[in-house]
Order: C-alpha cells, then structure tokens, then sequence
C-alpha cells in the first residue's frame, strides 16, 4: 500500500454559489492508505471523537454535544495487522461535490466508522449508535476505496468485489443501502464500470453514486 495521500478537493454546497472543483483521480490502494497506524480523530457538529486500534480490537473514546463527560466503546476486530483507519474512508455527496474524511455521521450519534480490511484489499464497514454504545453485529464490506454517503437522505453505497469486464474494464456491482437499528438494509443493485486505466476513479464514481442514492 502506498503511502503517499492525495488531497481531495471539496466542492462548496450549491448556496455558496460557486462551481465544482474538481477532484484529482487516485488508485483503490492508494485510498484506503492510512492517516495513523493506529488511531484517528473525528470531529463533527459538535462530536468529538479518537478510535484506537489495538491486537484484535478498536476503542473509541468520544463526547457528544450534551455529554459533560468522556464516553467509551470498544469491540472485535480481528482483521488487525497494524494499519486499521483509511485516510479517507468515507465520502459524503453534497449537491455540487462531496467531502471525503476518515469517518462520517447520521444525525447527531450514529457513526459511520470504515477499517481497512486487508483480507478484500477493501473496507469493513461498522455502524456505531454513540448514545446507546450498540455496535453492527457484522461488518460491512466494500471493495471501493471509499463509503458514499448521500448527506440528504443518508443512503449508502458499497459494492462487491472487483471483476474484469470484456478483459480490460473494471466492474462492481454496487448496492444502495440504508441503515435500519444499527444495521444495513439494501433497497437497490446498481453496478460501476472503468475504462482502462481508471479503476475506482472518483469522477466516474461520484455520478454513478448521485444516481443510485437519489
């Protein structure tokens, strides 16, 4: 896995009134390199929020708006070899663009937190409700270096493994999922397709996820 990152530029939301910026084009293995061996920070909306990685298992520490006090949960991960959070992990549709970070959020508690999964050379998707401190009985699994969140209606994408499509193009099928209690619901299949050389391009990806999370 590379080490080098790429910035992703971010495109403003429609009110703020200006026009895409476009976004540069990276590799699936660059993407999910990682933004710490073992721990990242998250902070949004007033969450703020460390995940540690350690033998077998991930801890997070965090404190919501209302909280006066640290909260703390952890569980399993036994597909730990060092290396456990992406630098970009998840990417949030905007109207105009999307915003890529190490994790996302539903609402005010319900965290989207994406590992490295060393095994699929993707991501393991878990669900987290920071109030009730229930984690996602299974992970969920996406060979696309990143999550994609529809910040309007918090739908998901995530795909299946990669296949050779008429021997040089790269196809995924993809899924269009929500979260129901802790837990991921498909409601519709789509699929991704790359021309040579643009496996998991984030331009082609970004317009097949508007699509499928509309």
């Amino acid at each position: 896995m590379k080490k080098s990152l790429y910035l992703l530029c971010c495109c403003l939301a429609a009110s703020c009134g200006h026009p895409p910026v476009p976004v540069q084009t990276k590799s699936a293995a660059d993407s999910v390199a990682p933004v710490s061996p073992d721990s990242l920070s998250f902070s949004y909306n007033g969450l703020w929020l460390t995940a540690t990685a350690g033998k077998d298992s991930i801890t997070l520490t965090y404190q919501l708006p209302t909280d006066t006090m640290h909260r703390h949960v952890g569980f399993r991960y036994p597909l730990y070899t060092g290396v456990a959070f992406p630098a970009e992990g998840i990417a949030v549709l905007h109207k105009n663009g999307y915003t890529a970070a190490p994790a996302g959020l539903i609402g005010d508690s319900l965290l989207l937190l994406p590992l490295i999964n060393h095994v699929s050379n993707g991501l393991s998707l878990y669900i987290i409700n920071l109030r009730s401190g229930k984690v996602s009985e299974r992970d969920y699994r996406t060979a696309l270096p990143h999550v994609w969140l529809n910040e309007d209606n918090h739908t998901l994408l995530l795909s299946d493994s990669r296949q050779l499509y008429h021997d040089s193009m790269s196809l995924y099928r993809s899924y269009r999922c929500v979260v129901v209690e802790n837990e991921l619901e498909k409601q519709a299949v789509g699929r991704l397709l790359f021309p040579p050389g643009k496996d998991a391009d984030m331009t082609i990806t970004r317009t097949a996820a508007q699509k499928l999370l509309q």
